[in-house]
This record gives C-alpha cells, sequence and structure tokens, in this order.
C-alpha cells in the first residue's frame, strides 16, 4: 500500500484528492501508474483552516488531514512515499526528496488520451488560451465542417486533472501552464506547445531568469518529429535569445513561428533553425510561409479579408490563428465567424485583462488585474494610449523577487498619463506615484479627482497576494470599488 500525500488543498489538491481517491488503472510501466494500481493510503497537508465543506470532501475520499502548524513539510515528506504538490509549494528546499515527488502534468500525461494544446509564457497566454479556447470551439473542422468540443483548463478554467473525467465528451483541451506548473515536468508532451514571450518572472523561486526559463521549456523538450511548437518571433529576439538559440539544437517537434508581419532577410536569421513555418499578417490577409535554409520555399494565403477586433495585440491573434490552424481547423471562415460573435462575449472570456468593465461620468475604467508584471502592464497603457485620452494608472500588487524601478520612467515618456497611483506594501516600488495603503484609498481619491474623458486602467505589475486569493479576486474587488464610485 502507497502512503501518499497531497501537498496544498487549494484547487489542485481538491481535483488530485478526487482522481487519486477513485482512480485505478492496469498496467505498471511508469511511477504513476504504479500508483493508480496500488490501493494507497492518502494524507493531506495545509497550513491553514479547512473549511466544512473541505471537510467533507476529505471524509468521503477517506483521506487524513495534516495540520502544517503541528507537521512541518519536511516530516511529511519523510512520512510517505509518493507526494504530489500543488503548483504554488515552492519544493526547492526539499529537493533531497525529489524521487517522492510527482507534479499534476504526471498524472495528466498518463490520464488524458485527448489532444492537448498548451499554452505558456510571461505576458498574453492567458488571453489567448481563453480566445483559442472559445473560437476552437466555433471554427468547424477543415473538410467535414464538424464542430469539435473543446475544454478550456489548467492555470484558467477547469482543473487540470478535472479535466481527465470529463474527457469522454471532449475532442481537445486547451490548457494555460505556468512555470510553477511545468517545473517538475518530465514526460508531459503537448500535441501543441505555444510559447509567447519570456521576461524575468517568479524571481523570488525560479532564482534566475535562465532558471524561469529551464522550467517553461520542459514541455518544448518532452515534444517529438509528431506535435508542433508555435513560437512568438518576439521570444527569438528578446530577452531569451541566446537561451531559445541553444535551446533549439535539441528540439524534435515542428516549428510554426508567429510575427505581425513577413520578416525580411535580417529578420530571419535571427530565428536560429534551418526549417520553419511562418505565419504573419499582411494588410487584411493571413499568410503562411515555408523556409528551408532561410529560403522561403511556398507561400499561401490562410486567410483573406480579415478584421481583428480591437481585444488584444497582433502578435496574440496570430497565436490564436496558428493555434487553430494546426488543430486542423477552418481558418478560412474566421472572418465570417468574427462577424458572427459581439466583442462583450469575445471580451467576457478575457476575464481580468484590458476589460473594459464601467463608464462613470464619462471615465472609462479598464480592469487588468492580469497584469502581474512590469512588461504586461506596459503593454496595455501602450494599447489605451492610442486613444488619445488622459490615462490614470493603478499600480500595485507584490514584485516576486523582480525589480520594477524602470517602469516609471517608461511610463513618463507615455502620452497622455495624467496620474499614476501605487498602493499596498511595496509602493515605494514606484518613485513618482502617489502612494496609498489599499485600493480602496485609491478609488476613493480617483473619485474625486477624475474627468469626463479619462480612462482609469487598473494594471497592478505584480501579484495579487498583498490584499486577495488571486489576480480574479483583486479584479473583482476593482470592479466592485468602482461601481460604487456612481
Amino acid at each position: 500500500m502507497y502512503k501518499l500525500g497531497i501537498i496544498g488543498f487549494g484547487v489542485v489538491g481538491k481535483s488530485a484528492l478526487a482522481l487519486l481517491s477513485s482512480t485505478r488503472v492496469e498496467g505498471t510501466s511508469n511511477r504513476v501508474e504504479c500508483v493508480l494500481s496500488e490501493s494507497k493510503k492518502i494524507s493531506v497537508w495545509d497550513n491553514r483552516v479547512l473549511d466544512e465543506h473541505e471537510v467533507t470532501l476529505l471524509k468521503h475520499a477517506d483521506a487524513v488531514f495534516i495540520d502544517g502548524h503541528s507537521t512541518d513539510l519536511k516530516n511529511f515528506f519523510e512520512q510517505h512515499d509518493i507526494l504530489l504538490a500543488s503548483p504554488g509549494v515552492d519544493l526547492s528546499p526539499y529537493q533531497q526528496y525529489r524521487s517522492k515527488i510527482l507534479c499534476e502534468l504526471d498524472f495528466f500525461s498518463v490520464l488524458f488520451n485527448k489532444p492537448t494544446i498548451a499554452i505558456t509564457g510571461s505576458v498574453g497566454k492567458t488571453t489567448i488560451t481563453r480566445l483559442l479556447g472559445s473560437l476552437a470551439n466555433i471554427v468547424p473542422k477543415k473538410g467535414n465542417g464538424r464542430r469539435l468540443q473543446v475544454a478550456i483548463g489548467g492555470n484558467v478554467g477547469i482543473g487540470m486533472l478535472d479535466l481527465v473525467s470529463q474527457q469522454k465528451e471532449l475532442d481537445a483541451a486547451v490548457i494555460e501552464l505556468s512555470s510553477f506548473q511545468l517545473e517538475l515536468n518530465t514526460s508531459f508532451s503537448p500535441n501543441i506547445a505555444i510559447y509567447t514571450n519570456f521576461y524575468p518572472n517568479h524571481l523570488d523561486r525560479h532564482k534566475t531568469f535562465a532558471g524561469y526559463c529551464a522550467a517553461k521549456l520542459t514541455m518544448l523538450y518532452a515534444q517529438g518529429p509528431q506535435d508542433t511548437a508555435i513560437i512568438s518571433y518576439e521570444l527569438l529576439v528578446g530577452q531569451a535569445q541566446f537561451i531559445m538559440a541553444s535551446t533549439f539544437k535539441s528540439v524534435r517537434s515542428k516549428i510554426l513561428v508567429t510575427a505581425v508581419s513577413k520578416l525580411d532577410d535580417t529578420a530571419l536569421k535571427l530565428v536560429p533553425i534551418s526549417h520553419f513555418q511562418l505565419l504573419y499578417i499582411d494588410g487584411t490577409s493571413i499568410m503562411l510561409a515555408t523556409y528551408e535554409y532561410f529560403n522561403c520555399t511556398a507561400t499561401i494565403l490562410l486567410v483573406e479579408n480579415i478584421i481583428l477586433p480591437d481585444l488584444t495585440f497582433i502578435s496574440n491573434w496570430m497565436q490564436v490563428v496558428a493555434g487553430l490552424y494546426v488543430m486542423g481547423l477552418a481558418v478560412e471562415q474566421l472572418p465570417a465567424v468574427l462577424k458572427k460573435i459581439s466583442p462583450e462575449k469575445l471580451l467576457s472570456d478575457l476575464g481580468h485583462r484590458v476589460r473594459h468593465c464601467a463608464t462613470i461620468r464619462g471615465v472609462d475604467f479598464y480592469d487588468d488585474s492580469k497584469s502581474t508584471i512590469a512588461e504586461a502592464t506596459l503593454a496595455a497603457v501602450a494599447r489605451l494610449t492610442t486613444k488619445k485620452r488622459p490615462l490614470i494608472i493603478i499600480l500595485g500588487g507584490l514584485s516576486k523577487g523582480i525589480d520594477r524601478s524602470w517602469l516609471m520612467p517608461e511610463l513618463a515618456k507615455m502620452h497622455p498619463v495624467k496620474h499614476i497611483f501605487a498602493f499596498g506594501p511595496e509602493s515605494h516600488q514606484f518613485p513618482g506615484a502617489t502612494a496609498c495603503n489599499t485600493l480602496e484609498e485609491v478609488i476613493q481619491v480617483i473619485g474625486l479627482i477624475m474627468k469626463d474623458g479619462d480612462i482609469v486602467i487598473f494594471s497592478p505589475s505584480g501579484t495579487s497576494f498583498d490584499f486577495f486569493k488571486n489576480y480574479e479576486h483583486r479584479g473583482k474587488v476593482f470592479e466592485q470599488l468602482v461601481q460604487k464610485l456612481a
């Protein structure tokens, strides 16, 4: 009998408990199958007080709760044969127990048998995941016209392990993956891997930018020749340029590069592989070019007469279209599909990412709570400056070990930025911003100074764990405070 421990009883911990307490498989070809084929005694460790519902879940699964205040994590490791940790738990201090650790991707890769499209990166991954997942359910299959049943999961949507029990009704899953979910990955290889960009992030956990990138790249290394990696050109020329050049020496999958325009000869030489496809937009047409040793051997028109809704950046749209194309969907029908979908429907799918949430006394409020790094904030503000209206910006959150001091000078260059506020314990990281203790205090002051025609954007540039459960909770609180101004 295995002594199986679950570390953390949040979304992942609950999904893991439901799956591990009810799933049995035949076979012992890997550690996951060994665990699932044997009887097991399950314990759950957490350092918080469980609510009544959580206690009931443990009871129904015949699992034991271990209070982290009375049993430290080191002892919990020693008392169990196999452990599954929630991604939010930093396991770096416990590397001596690495042989005991399995991650949720280990179980997902064994138990989920339908095609997977996995998206990761620093900025844009949630937007791409939601748009791709939504449109994959609407754009028909090329050839037979059938519509797929596609679920959105992972870091957004349905819990990754909860997808396992739903897969009979699904044709595919589109999942967002964070560096925390990927850092322990050794075997998960999605059919399609989408990479947006890499910026320094979570260095309080990964320690170095290279370590952060290495976690993200685990699924690319795991892909085989039958798989496809969709990679933004931005990733090949940005801060991770040399890391990507080294990575491609070991990549076995097919490569599709996305760009906002056709690459000239100089730009092509920065692509560190000899055979690839390039998807780009040219006016109102989306093109696909094939390159061998930097020579274009074929170019085809994928989509014509398309007007992409102004919901996100063109670079994100290119990765969405690329994902639909590689999935075998009829992307030539996208113009007609997009005309039938209201912008409000697509915006609601995007959650808390540059989402217009209210107009009060002639002032438009945008919820960008999903912004957890400075680069995301800079991109969001740049997008709104095109409206040529006075901007009021709200910053905050926790930095995760990242230097954010460069953000203020960059925002100061943008026109027409009217005022910048910062709230919370790290307000000092934004010199020149008006510092407030809480988000509520910021909104109260904005209510006094805002004028008809202003735009207010809540784009913190840090994590939400100073005052909030997560970025969704933070966004909801912002929207509730804004509504009080009415």
